[in-house]
C-alpha cells in the first residue's frame, strides 16, 4: 500500500508540480520528510490518507469474513492484501530505531535522524485499538461524553480526520508485512520521559 504523490506548490512557470518525495526507510511515496510541514499540501494530502483508509477498511473487512485453516487474524489480513493487489509495507527497519514509550494505541519508534516518528498499530486480541469517546444526551438535556474502546478503523479514521481538521500531520503508510497498520508524523515534542508531548492542541467544538 503505497502512498500517493505529492505536490510542490509551482514549477518555474507557476503550475502546479507534482514530485515524488520517498521515505528513505519503506522506499515509497511519502508526504512527511522530517519535522517541518508544508500546510499548503493539508488537502491534497488528506485526500491520500482517505484513499488509503479505503483500502485499509476494505482489507480489515475481508479478512474478517474468515480465515485459512491454521491462518492467524494478523495472517490473513496480509494475505487479503496482497490477493487485493496491494504490497504491504515492510517494517523492519523500526528495529533501527529509537523506540519511544508506547501509548494506549500504537508502538512509537523515533526516527532522529528524519525528525519523525512511526507508529505501529496492532489490534488486541479482542480487536480494540485504543479508546474513542461517545457524547450522548440525557434525560435533563446536559451532554455526557463517556470514552469506549475502538477498533482499529475507529483509530485510523480518527488520525486521518485530525490531520484534514489541522492537527498534528499524520500519514497512513499502509498495512504491514505483519498485519498491522503503520503511520508516520513530525515529531512532537518530547518530554523528559521519552514519550510524545504533542506539539500543539487541535479543540474541536
Amino acid at each position: 500500500m503505497a502512498t500517493g504523490k505529492s505536490f510542490d506548490a509551482s514549477d518555474s512557470a507557476g503550475h502546479p508540480k507534482r514530485i515524488e518525495r520517498t521515505d528513505p526507510h519503506t522506499g515509497r511515496a511519502t508526504f512527511i520528510l522530517g519535522a517541518a510541514y508544508d500546510e499548503g499540501r493539508r488537502a491534497d494530502d488528506s485526500r491520500t490518507n482517505e484513499r488509503l483508509l479505503g483500502q485499509i477498511t476494505r482489507v480489515l473487512a475481508d479478512a474478517a469474513k474468515g480465515r485459512s485453516v491454521g491462518e492467524s487474524g494478523r495472517e490473513s489480513i496480509v494475505r487479503v492484501a496482497r490477493n487485493l493487489g496491494y504490497s504491504p509495507v515492510d517494517p523492519s527497519f523500526l528495529g533501527n530505531l529509537k523506540r519511544l514509550k508506547s501509548g494506549s494505541e500504537a508502538d512509537v519508534y523515533y526516527d532522529e535522524a528524519g525528525g519523525v516518528v512511526y507508529k505501529i498499530f496492532t489490534p488486541s486480541p479482542s480487536g480494540d485499538v485504543g479508546w474513542r469517546l461517545r457524547a450522548y444526551r440525557e434525560s435533563d438535556g446536559s451532554w455526557r461524553v463517556d470514552r469506549e474502546p475502538a477498533i482499529l478503523q475507529d483509530t485510523l479514521q480518527k488520525l486521518a480526520l485530525l490531520h484534514e481538521a489541522g492537527g498534528l500531520p499524520t500519514e497512513i503508510l499502509g498495512i504491514t508485512e505483519t498485519g498491522d497498520v503503520l503511520a508516520k508524523q513530525p515529531l512532537a515534542e518530547e518530554t523528559e520521559a521519552g514519550t510524545e508531548k504533542p506539539a500543539r492542541r487541535l479543540l474541536l467544538p
